[in-house]
């Protein structure tokens, strides 16, 4: 470039014949240079464009859509055999009165984890699942479990006497811990909780107690987002999208459809959506799936009363004469993200109340829950712990999806569709395990120590011919 040309172009100027032709040069270089900034824009939007259809374009090995503690769990599992796993699914919404779509059931800091059962095969995915929780811990660098035991409390009679013998026999056969305890062993441990007379009572005092489930499902997903594959790129890609539709492709692979108009294309996909697995067209057969409602209510208390009531266990409380509830369960203090401490209260207050259609999921998590639900909750908190002083009560939707078989559904549901959900109230404790066992699914494995049949699916209308259980606690 001439010498004249470059001292023009920063500003310089010599008053001499040659001026018209030097202003000329400046305009020239002005008008390129407006020019050099529109191609570079245009240069950075086609980039941007190749990017995303380069993303849209990849074909994933494997898709799984919902990513709570069952899918996240699977994402970590897959990653050590798949360095292509997309994770998808909504965030948790800041305001659910906001959020249309999909919520997820993680949306809390408090469950009841415990190994005691009726049923063998809940209570070893509920073993199997405990005994990996300081590994989840230490690999997610996060602190979700909290061994504070896990009470049962219930009227003495003869079916709850059965009842407990059955949660013993599966206990032994699996080395858990556990003692039966009296009305005066009752009042003597816990003085602050009041029991009616001639109650019995079974207590886990290892291994057992509460689990937050947010930072379970956040653990899981960072062990999972860390698996690398031999170039150091990572195995699972973590999209917080909802899926909203899907489509065969010729080659038998599946396009997913995103809410933010993004598809993506996977070889199998898993879907883990819960009570939403069949909405948004991920399914093409409808499950035997119920999704229903629960309120569950929260007391906030002092940081003073939470130390005071620091030893309290979980506890599930079972009645025989109360008008609308068969059970409670609560969870002890709990420091939720607000920095506030509260006591947790749930049961079976509105059993019957299904969901058929997302409309009707979405207007149950805009709402406080049930009134008539939370009010009985809080008089049997009042009554158990009758020195306690709420600083406010807190009621929350909270959706259960049961099914047919009261165990989730865990199998393929066509060539390159798979499912893993139904988590039937008691499945966040053993949602690890769960998570494995859909892994091995989607390779085409399977667990036989639960036996060949023990998580078959069923479809709308199908009924299971087999023995559901008595109680789901």
């Amino acid at each position: 470039m001439p010498p004249d040309t470059v001292r023009i172009a920063r500003g310089t100027i010599h008053p001499d014949p040659r001026d018209s032709q030097r202003w000329q040069y400046r305009s020239d270089w002005t008008a390129s240079s407006a020019i050099d900034e529109e191609e570079e824009e245009e240069k950075q939007e086609e980039r941007k464009k190749k990017k995303k259809k380069k993303k849209e374009d990849h074909l994933f090995e494997y898709a799984i859509i919902g990513k709570g503690m069952f899918g996240s769990a699977a994402a970590k599992y897959l990653a050590d055999h798949s360095d292509s796993i997309l994770l998808i699914g909504s965030d948790e919404p800041q305001d659910l009165r906001l959020h249309k779509g999909v919520f997820g059931s993680y949306y809390d800091s408090g469950r009841i984890t415990r190994i005691l059962d009726t049923e063998y095969v809940w209570a070893l995915a509920a073993k199997r699942s405990i005994d990996r929780y300081r590994q989840i811990e230490n690999d997610g660098g996060e602190s979700f479990f909290h061994p504070v035991g896990c009470l049962r409390v219930m009227p003495d009679a003869i079916n709850r006497r059965q009842y407990i013998a059955a949660n013993e026999a599966i206990g032994d056969r699996l080395q858990a811990t556990y003692e039966r305890l009296s009305d005066d062993d009752l009042n003597r441990r816990w003085r602050y909780l009041r029991f009616p007379k001639n109650s019995l009572a079974i207590f886990e005092t290892k291994n057992a107690g509460w689990i937050d489930p947010r930072k379970l499902v956040k653990a899981q997903q960072q062990i999972a987002a860390a698996k690398t594959d031999k170039g150091s790129h990572p195995c699972v890609q973590i999209i917080g999208e909802t899926v909203v539709g899907k489509n065969i492709l010729a080659d038998g692979s599946i396009e997913l459809k995103t809410d933010k108009a993004n598809r993506f294309n996977a070889k199998r996909i898993l879907v883990t959506a819960g009570g939403f697995a069949n909405f948004n067209g991920l399914i093409e057969r409808r499950l035997n799936l119920m999704p229903r409602a629960e309120t569950t209510l929260r007391a906030e208390i002092s940081q003073e009363c939470a130390v005071n009531l620091k030893e309290m266990p979980c506890l599930i409380w079972f009645f025989d004469d109360h008008p609308n509830l068969h059970y409670v369960y609560i969870v002890p203090p709990v420091q939720y993200p607000d920095g506030r401490w509260y006591l947790k209260v749930g049961g079976d207050r509105e059993a019957e109340h299904l969901f058929t259609c997302l409309a009707e999921l979405e207007t149950w998590f805009h709402s406080d829950g049930g009134a008539e639900a939370a009010s009985d909750f809080r008089g049997i908190l009042e009554s158990l712990i009758p020195d306690m002083e709420a600083l406010s009560w807190v009621s929350k939707p909270c959706v259960i999806t049961d099914t047919a078989t009261d165990r989730p559904y865990i199998g393929a549901i066509d060539e390159n569709v798979f499912v893993a959900v139904g988590g039937c109230g008691a499945a966040a404790k053993s949602s690890d395990e769960f998570g494995r066992l859909a892994a091995l699914c989607v390779r085409g494995e399977q667990d036989l120590s639960y036996g060949a049949d023990a998580f078959h699916v069923l479809y709308e209308g199908e009924e299971d011919s087999g023995t559901r259980r008595q109680f789901h606690f």
